[in-house]
Parts: C-alpha cells; structure tokens; sequence
C-alpha cells in the first residue's frame, strides 16, 4: 500500500437526509419556520450552494461583519426588520463604515424574503395539495439562486429529482396536507433515499460485512474480528422477544446471525490470500476474539500442528521504523509566571472612558489586554436573557418613559406626582411590555425577568415621586467627554443628570451589584466622582439601586466637600498614570480574586499557573 497511490473508495452509501445538500434544505426551511433565526441564516450564508452575487471577498467580509457587529453584538435571533433597523441604525452612527457591505447585506436579505414568501403563506394554510408544497419549494431555491448549485452537486441533483418526481407523482393525486404532515412526510422520503457518490477507480475498495456480498479480492483484509463485532451482541428488540419473534415469522437474532456467518464464511473463500487482525487489549482491559476466528484456530491446531500468526507481519510491527512517532520540536514551556508587559509608545490609548480607567483600578493587566491590545471575548448568542440584558432592557425602558422613542409608546411628559401616578405607572408598563416583547416569546425564563421588572415599577414610581419633588429630569443617556491636559481625554456616558434649584445632580441605574459607598470613597469604584469631573456644574452624584431586597432606592450619595476631594484626587490619578505613560511602565496583573472571577482575560495572564 505504501507505494501503490491508493484512492479510496467505499461501496456502501449513506441517508440522503444525511448530505450537505438535504442540510440547505432543511436550513431553508427552517428559515421560513422559525422567523427568519439569525443561525440558520448565516449558515446559509456560510454554505457553498450560497448564490454570490459579489466578489468572494466582499461577501466573506460582509457576513462576518453581520455575524460579529449585528448578531451577536446586538444578540439578535430572528426578524428580517429587526436585522434591517439594526443595520441602519449601525449605519447612522458609524458613517465611516464599507458601504458595499451595508448594500450587500440589504441584498441578501432582501432575496430572503423574495424568494421565501410563497411557501411561507403555504405554512399558514390548513391544507394544501401535497404537489404545491414541492412546487414552491423548488420555486424559491430557483429564485434565491440555489437550485442551480444544487444541479452541480451530486446529493443535490439527487435531492432536487427526487422532488420533481414528488410533483409529478401527486399532480394526479388527491393527496393534501398541513405544513407539519408535509415535514414529517419530506423527512421520511429523504430518509428512505441512498445516496452514493460517484465511483471512481480504486486499488482498495472498504466495505462492510454486508457490502461484501458477490465480491471478489485479490487480497482481502477483515479487521477487528473480536466478539463485538463478529457476529456482535444480541438484540434487545422493542417488540416481542425472541420466542414470540420466532412464533409470528419475524426474524430473530438467530437469523442475523447465521447471515453474519454465512458472509464471514463467503469471505474467506472470497481472496487468495486473507489477513485477519484483532484488536486483544484496550484501555488495559482485554477484548475476546470473536468465537469465530478461534474455531478456525483450534481446527488449524489439531490439523496442522501449528498457528495461524503471522510471524512476518509480527516482526515488521515491533521494528522502530514501523513506529508512528511524533517528536517534539518545540521545548515544553516553562512555568507562567505573573505578567507584567510594558505599554509601549505604539499601544498608548488616546483617550480613556470611565469604564476604561475601572479596569485599570482593578488590574492593570486587565486594562493592558483589553483597552491597549484591544483583546475582547467573543459574544455568543444567548438563548435566554442574563442579568446583562436585564439592566439594558431596563434602562432603555426608563429612557423611553422620559424621551421619545420612535418603536416605543411615550414619553410621560408631566411631573410624575401622587395624582397621576397610576397613568405614569401604567405607560412605564406598557413600554416595558413592548421592550422585552422581542425576548418573552422566546421561553418562560425571559417572561420572569419581564415579571420582575414590572413588579419593581410601581416602587420605581414612588421613587420617581419622591425624586421630582426636588429634581426635575434634564437629560438621560448622555456623552460627555472633557479634556485633562493636552494629551490626555476622558469620556463617559451618563444615565441621567437632573436640575434643582441647587445646580445638577448625576445619577447612574443598577440593577446588579452596586457598589458601596466604602469603596467609592477609598477610591476602588471611580464611577461617581468622575461622572461629576465630567459635568462641572453638577454637586451631587449617586446610584439608583433597582432590584436590591425587592425595592429601588438611593445608594452612595456623595456631595459638597466630599465629592470634592473625590473628584480631585481622581484627576490627579488620571493625569499621573498619563505622564507615566511616556516612561513605558508596566502593567501588572494583580490577583484580586474578586476581579479575577469576573475577568474575561483571566486565561490569557494564565494565573491558574503561576509559579508560586
């Protein structure tokens, strides 16, 4: 075999349901099935029965770009408008973007829909003649550009005439059905299908036992001859057991077994020469020959004296040259040891947000390795909401009760009081509703985070009372950016800042952890005081803790002097870390179990293997 150029082929075939071409179809449908689900349609996209109307480079580039900024940026799952208005708005704020990226993926989506709408109207449909569901499918491959693809490939040929020949068939038949028995029936008749690939010429053929019927060998080989699989375990069938099987006619074990032994038999008559190998230990634990090869080998014993081994092949594979090996060419590395690089001019961010500088009070590694590198971990769509998605639900419903939202209902736009605070409550509900409407369909776990939610507004209202009494809402959702020095900029974005009488006053919405006011006065959470370096006219900043024990309250309200001090040693921090910036310092990883367990680079500075 080692000098012989030997291809390869296997006789036997596998379910046509089984190809790549009957996986476009059955991703197509479930296109039409599930709303248009993001995962299906990038696989599509992905395929190589995909139709690109574009260079082969545009269209990598524009599907990655939607997978990574669109679908999982924004964890979308389904909805061609939603992926629409995602898009445009994308497109709006990042005017800098390709623009044949932006009009390819209108394209394509586009073309989805197109060519997707007829049979997707057959799905609402009681019953439909079984011909058209074939008919429209084929119909919508053609019109999307697949099923001239699929005529190219072998299974997809198979697949494309097997549903012409359905078409066909029932146009003289009185045969309908419903979307769901028109699925179960294409599942089966793909099912009952074999799909064989084209022959070619070959010095070797593989086949199973039942493959090798009328076959003829120069040679033959039959591996793994042990007792599992020659003539193999006995059936535990569902029905009927071995008696009962043999009363009615049925087949039974024996059955299949004296077949086995017939075709194992046949086989050794097959070929002039026959090698038959086993496989006598595994995992430390021997395997039994089959009881088939060793009747031939207590025949041979007691007629010819002698064993069946193969004493050549015995020696060839104890040789060294017989060996696989797979040498080790690079060193085994050494022991991790804590990291500390060195932020060179080449990595130096030009500006710095609040949330930028919290990593770095955490682990200066961390803020090496996400803001400097620009190292971030992949999003993943998520099937159910998580306390992240809560807390940006949340505030994009409060935002919406306060400014106007084009897809949401709003804005209140009176003075939140004690009279009207049953139409305030209910409008905050209504948004709500219709803001997580997008996510409650998917699953009853989505459906608690929307209860909890509207359970809390009723005290967010009272809250909101109590609030306007003093401040008046003046802006939310707000971009700041201010100037330290010459070379060095910070920016943050504000949840809401209010107006008194007394001057401004900032404040930040929590729906998980809030920090406590200990640790924002010792300076380990910067939030706060460095919203208030941001908007000097403001002399009070805090937290709105929403959801803590079941309530929303006020936390870590800091003002006049002490809010002074806090925002002056701040700044003196940020512009002492910027002039160190010019000494190329390092950056080291610190170990804080706390930030450690919530730090998405934690396998990068490899702490788990420091040497200690």
């Amino acid at each position: 075999l080692e000098h012989a150029n030997v291809r390869v082929n296997d006789l036997g075939g596998w379910a046509l349901a089984t190809t790549s071409a009957a996986v476009v179809i059955e991703s197509w449908l479930q296109v039409i099935e599930e709303n248009y689900p993001s995962k299906q349609l990038l696989a599509l996209a992905k395929s190589p029965f995909f139709p690109i109307s574009v260079e082969k480079e545009i269209h990598d580039k524009a599907i990655n770009f939607f997978e990574k900024n669109i679908i999982l940026a924004f964890n979308l799952h389904n909805g061609l408008n939603i992926f629409r208005s995602t898009l445009e708005q994308y497109q709006n704020k990042h005017e800098l973007e390709d623009t044949k990226i932006f009009e390819y993926l209108y394209e394509v989506l586009d073309r989805f829909e197109a060519a997707t709408q007829a049979l997707a109207k057959l799905r609402k449909l009681k019953t439909i003649p079984l011909h058209r569901f074939f008919e429209e499918l084929i119909n919508g491959l053609k019109t999307f550009g697949i099923y001239t693809i699929l005529r190219k490939d072998d299974a997809g040929r198979q697949v494309i005439e097997l549903f012409e020949s359905q078409i066909s068939h029932f146009h003289n038949i009185e045969n309908e059905m419903d979307w769901s028995e028109w699925r179960r029936f294409l599942t089966r008749i793909l099912d009952q299908q074999n799909f064989k690939p084209s022959l070619v010429e070959s010095n070797v053929t593989f086949c199973s036992l039942e493959q090798s019927r009328l076959l003829k060998f120069d040679a033959l080989i039959i591996a793994s001859v042990d007792k599992d699989h020659f003539p193999g375990a006995s059936i535990n069938y569902t029905f009927f057991n071995e008696r009962i099987r043999s009363e009615l006619n049925i087949p039974t074990w024996r059955d299949e077994h004296a077949l086995y032994f017939y075709l194992f038999r046949r086989l050794l008559d097959a070929a002039p020469e026959v090698l038959i190998s086993v496989q006598t230990e595994q995992s430390g634990e021997k395997i039994a020959a089959s009881p088939w090869l060793e009747a031939i080998e207590t025949f041979y014993r007691m007629a010819y004296k002698n064993d069946l081994l193969d004493k050549v092949l015995q020696k060839l594979v104890i040789q060294d040259n017989t060996h696989i090996e797979h040498p080790q060419l690079m060193p085994m590395p050494s022991l991790s040891t804590q990291p500390s690089p060195v932020l060179t001019e080449n990595l130096k961010p030009n500006s710095i947000s609040i949330s930028q500088y919290q990593l770095l009070m955490n682990c200066p590694y961390q803020f090496y390795s996400t803001v400097c590198l620009k190292i971030a971990k992949t999003n993943e769509l998520t099937e159910e909401l998580d306390k992240i998605d809560f807390g940006s639900l949340v505030h994009k419903c409060i935002y919406a009760f306060f400014v106007d939202d084009p897809a949401l209902p709003g804005p209140f736009t009176n003075r939140v009081t004690t009279k009207n605070r049953e139409t305030a409550e209910e409008l905050l509900s209504s948004i709500s509703k219709n803001a997580f409407n997008l996510y409650v369909e998917r699953g009853f776990s989505d459906q608690l985070w929307l209860q909890r939610w509207l359970d809390l507004i009723p005290n967010f209202i009272d809250w909101e009372i109590r609030r306007q009494e003093v401040y008046a809402p003046y802006k939310h959702e707000v971009l700041l950016r201010k100037n330290l020095d010459a070379s060095t900029s910070l920016n943050g974005r504000i949840d809401r800042i209010d107006k008194s009488a007394e001057g401004y006053a900032i404040v930040d919405y929590k729906t998980g952890q809030t920090p406590s006011q200990k640790s924002v006065l010792a300076g380990e959470q910067v939030q706060l005081p460095l919203y208030a370096l941001l908007n000097e006219n403001c002399n009070q900043v805090e937290y709105v803790a929403i959801g803590k024990d079941k309530s929303v309250k006020t936390m870590s309200v800091l003002k006049g002097a002490q809010l002074e001090d806090l925002i002056h040693e701040h700044r003196n921090r940020l512009l002492q870390f910027a002039n160190t910036l010019n000494n190329e310092i390092h950056l080291t990883a610190l170990a804080d179990e706390e930030t450690c367990e919530r730090c998405q680079v934690r396998g990068l500075c490899r702490k788990d293997y420091w040497q200690s």
